[in-house]
């Protein structure tokens, strides 16, 4: 699951941090992009492994 800055995601609710625990894809993180993956699969967009 990889969600895009595009992506709508209330950050003022609070169940989406324990209902969707995800990191950052370093990877696309440094090139400017905002995407997250659940911990222990793969970046969607570049394939990196994550966590």
């Amino acid at each position: 699951l990889a969600l895009s800055r595009h992506a709508t995601v209330p950050s003022t609710d609070k169940r989406w941090q324990t209902l969707l625990p995800g990191i950052r894809c370093p990877t696309c993180q440094d090139s400017g992009e905002e995407v997250w993956v659940l911990p222990g699969k793969e970046c969607g967009y570049c394939g990196t492994p994550c966590g």
